[in-house]
């Protein structure tokens, strides 16, 4: 159940930064398209690692002279290996889809219940997070000298 968990927070929360940094200049045709290439740059490293590492770890059951340990290994590493797959290719579908369809995944109505620490600590990660990627930063972060 937990295996490749990692890998969707990891792109949906790219997607999201990526889309919260640049709402403004991806205006046009294509602007999914360019948020999607921005997500994979960015996550595509950490996902690929983290899987690979997985697959490998798992692959080295083979070297095991127990016969349903080598099977088990083989199994999980190619599990391991599909989900890859998977998740790189249909789930950034899904994230489009579902941003799509709920609005920027609903922060409108979940705002008013977060306290105040937790936004002002999203908008000081998001200004930090500009700086790093070199893009202007939404929100209130820099009327509050948080960027």
């Amino acid at each position: 159940l937990g295996v490749g968990a990692d890998d969707v927070f990891v792109i949906t929360d790219t997607y999201r930064l990526c889309a919260k940094l640049h709402a403004g200049a991806l205006s046009g045709p294509g602007p999914r398209a360019a948020l999607l290439a921005m997500t994979y740059r960015k996550a595509g490293v950490a996902v690929l690692v983290t899987s690979l590492t997985t697959a490998v770890s798992f692959f080295s059951n083979l070297a095991s002279v127990i016969g349903p340990m080598r099977h088990f290994g083989l199994f999980m590493g190619l599990c391991i290996v599909m989900n890859y797959i998977i998740v790189v290719s249909i789930y950034p579908l899904a994230v489009v889809t579902h941003y799509d369809s709920e609005g920027a995944w609903c922060t409108k109505r979940k705002r008013a219940s977060v306290p105040a620490a937790e936004i002002e600590m999203e908008e000081t990660l998001m200004a930090s997070a500009a700086a790093d990627v070199g893009a202007p930063a939404n929100g209130d972060s820099e009327s509050k000298g948080l960027g």
